[in-house]
């Protein structure tokens, strides 16, 4: 990718109002992200006991941005996030969840997260302010239930008095606007048309967006390829979908053990587990020349195929747990019945050894399993609290094994799976690196110091700049994506803004890169 030149005081203008816009931004963002704390002071007692029906009043929260809440447990007379079994709100407007923070003293405490999600509105209008209230269902594995009822005035931001400055003028995340210009895809489609696995990928990526290529231009396009057979043989010349008695799947890639082919997936279930991280219904409609089928069909044919002898389980984890709940079982073609809790006892004894891109893949599927436990409850007790110590040990460990350049490699996980000896390249460092900062991003219960997301996109920033140098060899589709997301990721997120803005600015600005990855 070739370099912007901008020269002389045009640049320097240009520069100057990207720094005043982040500013402006920053503000925005302290702002709607501190008032929906501060202002949300909630009149209950700190007793070791709580009664089962509780009323909070989260004060003023802000309809057309997020705002958020966090009370601790010991509020509602529990001690510990393993007595709740499931957590669930009464309204759309308030999504309730249970977290890991650090106090004062600098321990841990577990804690419920009310998240107030921002209301549609039409542009250039203001909503009227309106008193709401949501109930937050606690249900314990006791048996008991307690009930949270959250009453708030939502109302809409207007301006920050100190400055009157009208803010709402910037854009919702202005970090990411300053960003610096990333590599894209483009490099890794040397074909007129990507193979299975690139175009998840650029699912992953750009959702149903545009993608910036030539061909497919659009996620819309890249999902009527996957689910149109005759598209898709057209484009490829053969179907890399097979009808079976059960529904049908995606061809296996032939180097993982799949058929003689490298159209398919790397993985079994990936196209499954990407349908499910764009929330695609199980009855999105699936063209085959044989007659129209639906994702359900897919999932039909996985779950009538399933066994614990397959090469790999991580994919077919994350789609169960999506697809699935509420029940809390499958059963296959041979009468043989699964839980959820065997699942993830049998994810867990897998542990990190020969996992694809540094085990990162396993971590994703434990979380997406502990998130649906959290809504529907499809875990046994011990194994729901097996599931979450893996997870905070995980997390441990990866705060721990941040390299001092901010990057991670195959070797972090050495002393949780006694596995040594595994090389360290750039290529690895890159390739972890990326997914262990998309991964981090997605967590809701640890917590991770600000620090390790600093250096980590700052080590992958430099990275980035070295992919499109030619610096970096054997790198594939899979890492490019999961680097480019993080650093995204990293960019959006509001707790970080002043720490990343400085970051982000030093690369849109520096004279070396002139508006490109340094």
């Amino acid at each position: 990718m070739s370099s912007t030149a901008l020269a002389g005081d045009s640049g320097r203008t240009q520069r100057s109002t990207l720094v005043i816009a982040i500013l402006l931004g920053i503000a925005n963002l302290l702002c709607s992200s501190g008032c929906g704390v501060s202002s949300a002071t909630p009149s209950v007692d700190k007793t070791d006991v709580a009664p089962a029906n509780l009323e909070i009043d989260a004060g003023v929260i802000f309809g057309d941005r997020l705002s958020y809440l966090c009370l601790p447990l010991s509020q509602f007379g529990l001690a510990s996030s393993d007595d709740v079994e499931t957590i669930h709100s009464s309204s759309e407007s308030v999504r309730a969840s249970l977290v890991c923070y650090s106090d004062s003293s600098a321990s841990t405490v577990d804690g419920v997260l009310f998240e107030f999600i921002p209301d549609e509105a039409s542009p250039n209008t203001i909503p009227q302010p309106v008193r709401r209230s949501a109930a937050v269902k606690l249900a314990m594995v006791s048996g008991e239930t307690r009930t949270v009822t959250v009453n708030f005035l939502s109302a809409a931001f207007v301006r920050n008095s100190l400055s009157e400055l009208n803010l709402s003028l910037v854009p919702d995340t202005p970090i990411l606007g300053a960003i610096p210009r990333l590599p894209s895809l483009a490099r890794f489609a040397e074909s007129e048309v990507l193979s299975v696995s690139g175009l998840l990928h650029v699912l992953l990526l750009h959702g149903l967006g545009e993608t910036g290529l030539p061909k497919p231009a659009s996620g819309e396009e890249v999902l009527r390829l996957l689910t149109d057979e005759r598209l898709a043989k057209a484009a490829y010349g053969v179907s890399p979908l097979i009808r079976t008695r059960n529904g049908f799947r995606y061809r296996l890639m032939g180097h993982y053990g799949g058929d003689e082919t490298e159209l398919g997936e790397s993985h079994r279930d990936q196209c499954l587990s990407v349908f499910a991280a764009l929330g695609l219904p199980l009855d999105f409609p699936v063209a085959l020349e044989s007659g129209e089928l639906r994702l359900e069909d897919l999932l039909s044919e996985s779950i009538a195929n399933f066994t614990f002898e397959q090469a790999e389980m991580t994919w077919t984890a994350m789609a169960y747990a999506h697809y699935v709940p509420p029940l809390k079982q499958w059963t296959d073609r041979f009468g043989q019945t699964t839980t959820f809790s065997q699942f993830a006892r049998h994810l867990l004894k897998k542990n990190y050894e020969g996992q694809s891109c540094g085990g990162v893949h396993l971590l994703q599927a434990v979380v997406q399993i502990v998130d649906a436990d959290e809504k529907f409850g499809i875990l046994d007790r011990s194994t729901r609290i097996e599931m979450r110590r893996f997870l905070d040990r995980s997390v441990e460990e990866i705060i721990a094994q941040q390299r001092e350049d901010g990057s991670w490699d195959h070797a972090w996980h050495a002393n949780l799976s006694g596995v040594k000896g595994v090389p360290v390249s750039k290529t690895s460092q890159f390739v972890v690196t990326g997914h262990m900062l998309e991964f981090l991003h997605g967590l809701k219960r640890s917590v991770v110091p600000s620090s390790v997301f600093v250096k980590s996109t700052r080590w992958m920033l430099d990275a980035l700049g070295e992919v499109e140098s030619g610096g970096i060899p054997g790198l594939s589709i899979c890492p490019l994506t999961h680097a480019i997301r993080a650093v995204e990721l990293s960019g959006s997120r509001r707790e970080l803004s002043l720490e990343l803005a400085e970051l982000f600015v030093s690369y849109v600005s520096s004279p070396d890169t002139e508006g490109e990855v340094k």
